[in-house]
């Protein structure tokens, strides 16, 4: 064998079969890739670190999560890597940090080419600049970005993100976030500037959202783009927590691919599931995704509202069938003392006729009212029992509040608790001066 013949043997052994490029955009949990990775305007999780760092601002709880993904496929094209995240957010509410924190480290292993890992440092704000009904906010990120060669060397670089959330309302938001916006480079390979822009729209138990992305060219890929939307859908359970389904779409210049996931959430944990399924191979492998996400502190007002508002509703139909079981009772009662009334007039009737001997119908006529005045004596009981005065329903529904603020039921639930008790009890000549005064003091104190 000549020396070119060793060469280009050496050359074979040396450079891989498959090279990924540096720090390219990959996912990073197994919910954000369900749902398309359309993750740019969603702003309930701790993924949007990755995707754009202003939505962080909107968590209200603290958060960890662990994600492990297995990715052959990703938008800048065919890829052989296991990634592995940890991140954190920490909500804060101060008046020169009114936001959140977060952090991540991201590890990344591209089979026999090279090991990668990032370092986040994030913070998002909340209620950057506010209006009536909509608000703006921002978030930027620090990175540290290390490649490790499988042949060796490696070194430090620094990295920065970005975004922009705008919240119309509620439900409605739009995203827009520029990833490495200084171009690093790390063992001669570029890292891609991304630009991506996104909406989403959250309601009781869905989730909708849609992204599109601009990846600048790498030392290994092209210039590529892609169009992503996902939806999501919560169901909740009395005992066994909230499940979710999802699915999406990623159509891209080098990758098209089917992507659905599930979702389990209980004591504040949260488990998640997704695989990617490529349009674009006529054999693919699927890409998988799981993920582990705890939620601390104060539950969200609105988990809150709507658990009251089941319980609610529960305690509403057993009253329901109650008040059916006391129509059935009082029923009986207005046949029973029909049937004794016609018993008195044929008493009477017998009486007036003659028809038997005065002493035997005197005693069975004072037998029958005697039995007549205990059956209108229950009945009036039972009936004065049944029909209850506004002020009786009101006195109770107002115990049921007091122990829920007890109980350390969110302030903004209370608050809405006590405006649909005003609101029902209004016109009823109840005394609603407490709730008026309880509304005021929560009003006040907020």
């Amino acid at each position: 064998m000549n020396t070119w013949q060793l060469a280009a043997v050496a050359l074979v052994v040396a450079v891989p079969s498959r090279v990924d490029a540096a720090f390219e955009e990959s996912g990073f949990s197994a919910r954000a890739i369900g749902m398309g990775s359309a993750f740019t305007a969603v702003h309930d999780d701790l993924s949007s670190i990755e995707y754009n760092p202003a939505s962080l601002g909107q968590l209200r709880n603290h958060q960890v999560g662990v994600n492990y993904l297995r990715q052959l496929y990703i938008p800048a094209g065919p890829a052989d890597l296991d990634q592995i995240s940890l991140a954190g957010a920490f909500p804060l509410r101060r008046e020169l940090a009114n936001g959140t924190f977060g952090f991540a480290w991201v590890y990344t292993d591209h089979e026999s080419y090279a090991l990668d890992r990032v370092f986040h440092f994030s913070y998002g704000t909340r209620g950057f600049v506010e209006w009536e009904d909509s608000q703006l906010n921002m978030g930027a990120s620090v990175k540290f970005l290390t490649r490790t060669l499988r042949s060796g060397g490696g070194e430090l670089t620094p990295s920065f993100d970005v975004g922009f959330l705008h919240r119309a309302g509620d439900r409605l938001s739009f995203g827009l976030s520029f990833l490495n916006v200084n171009g690093p480079k790390t063992s001669g390979d570029r890292v891609p500037f991304t630009f991506k822009v996104g909406a989403a729209e959250t309601s009781r138990n869905f989730v909708w959202a849609v992204d599109f992305t601009k990846r600048e060219p790498s030392a290994t890929h092209r210039p590529s783009s892609s169009l992503g939307g996902g939806v999501e859908y919560w169901t909740s359970t009395a005992r066994w927590g909230s499940f979710a389904v999802r699915t999406g779409l990623s159509l891209g210049d080098r990758l098209r691919a089917w992507n659905a996931g599930l979702g389990w959430r209980i004591f504040g944990a949260q488990f998640d599931y997704a695989m990617t399924i490529p349009f674009n191979d006529p054999s693919p492998d699927l890409n998988h995704g799981l993920s582990l996400l705890f939620r601390f502190g104060e539950p969200a007002p609105e988990r809150q509202y709507e658990k009251l508002l089941r319980e609610e509703a529960r305690i509403r139909e057993d009253l329901n069938r109650a008040l059916e079981a006391g129509e059935i009772k009082r029923w009986k009662f207005e046949a029973e003392l029909e049937e004794q009334r016609r018993q008195i007039e044929d008493l009477s009737r017998q009486v007036s006729e003659k028809s038997s001997s005065v002493g035997e119908l005197k005693a069975g006529l004072k037998e029958l009212g005697d039995r007549h005045q205990k059956a209108v004596d229950s009945y009036q009981k039972f009936k004065k029992a049944v029909e209850r005065s506004p002020q009786d329903k009101f006195n109770d529904e107002w115990a049921v509040y007091e122990a829920l603020k007890a109980g350390g039921a969110p302030q903004a639930v209370l608050v809405e608790r006590v405006r649909l008790l005003l609101r029902q009890y209004k016109d009823t000549g109840a005394d609603l001066g407490p709730a008026s005064q309880e509304l005021l003091r929560l009003l006040r104190s907020r």
